[in-house]
């Protein structure tokens, strides 16, 4: 929404990069701001949530295994806080692949696997050779033809040492996809459930969709630009302290309610965002979040929103 869509023909990494992104986007309020400096409550989980993206379509050959590999280096002033627990809801996943057989072979019970790795700095090598740390893996079994289909496990949750190596915020990301036949394989989202650390005792409602106006002070190539006021609208899913909003243009966010602010980090196809939503009112709100291109890091700006509360 930010900036025009630069990583069309890397959305690989944009896949892989959902499937992970609760685990180092999520940020607490801090010591600072309204109901700031409060020690933690119970935890707050945020169950089945289904993450949208644009369709990410590729076709496999059989016995063929699929590599990529991407340097992520997340700016320095992205927030990583501990995160209770992430998982990947695999079997609610299924819905929303379709995977069309492309071969005439005799395999009666063809499988695809995905597994996704990580390695600390720039890395390539680690992902042509296999010897990333695994951090997620599935299989995806089906009949003759993928008319139906089943997973090896319901939920898989992200492994601790691929978390640590991805708090360093610099590492690589690997994805390797393997298909006994040959496939088309399309995704167009992931279901998952993450918990938060419930920072304040009580968190304001923010849930509910927002429409309003933003506009952004950017820097590109050293030139600032502000640009025009335009439409926005979101949704926020909250449960107590956790909190999820998507925007019209598909950036998903991921946060923690500290009263009456909802403090996020997120992403949209282009760039890292983040910054806070905070209620001015019973059903109004701003934000102010600052936004960095994945691809540059000195290339972005200051967004900001005024936003009114139009459904519950």
């Amino acid at each position: 929404m930010r900036i025009n869509d630069i990583f069309s023909l890397r959305v690989s990494f944009t896949i892989a990069f959902l499937i992970i992104a609760a685990v180092f986007l999520l940020i607490g309020c801090g010591n600072g701001g309204s109901g700031g400096g409060q020690q933690p409550t119970t935890g707050s989980t945020l169950n089945d949530i289904t993450v949208p993206i644009e369709d990410y379509n590729t076709a496999l050959k059989a016995n063929e295994p699929s590599t990529t590999s991407n340097h992520v280096q997340l700016p320095q002033d992205f927030q990583v806080d501990l995160l209770d627990g992430f998982t990947i809801n695999s079997k609610a996943t299924l819905q929303n692949i379709k995977i069309s057989r492309t071969d005439n072979s005799a395999i009666q019970d063809p499988t695809v696997d995905f597994k996704l790795s990580v390695a600390a700095g720039n890395a390539p090598d680690a992902c042509n050779s296999g010897t990333g740390t695994e951090a997620f893996q599935v299989k995806i079994t089906g009949n003759e033809d993928f008319s139906s289909t089943d997973v090896s496990a319901d939920k898989s949750t992200i492994s601790q040492d691929a978390l640590d190596i991805m708090s360093s915020k610099d590492f690589t990301l690997c994805t390797n996809a393997t298909s006994t036949v040959d496939v088309d394989l399309t995704i167009s989202g992931f279901n998952m459930s993450f918990s938060v650390e419930q920072s304040c005792d009580t968190p304001q409602n923010l849930k509910g969709t927002w429409t309003g106006t933003f506009y952004c002070e950017d820097v590109c190539g050293g030139i600032p630009n502000t640009t025009p006021v335009s439409d926005i609208e979101l949704t926020i899913t909250q449960a107590n302290g956790a909190a999820i909003y998507i925007d019209d243009g598909g950036a998903v966010y991921f946060g923690n309610v500290c009263a009456s602010s909802f403090t996020h980090s997120g992403f949209g196809s282009s760039y890292y965002e983040w910054g806070t939503v905070t209620m001015t009112g019973s059903n109004t709100a701003e934000k102010v979040s600052t936004w960095v291109a994945y691809d540059d890091l000195s290339c972005g700006g200051t967004c900001y929103d005024t936003l009114t509360r139009s459904a519950p």
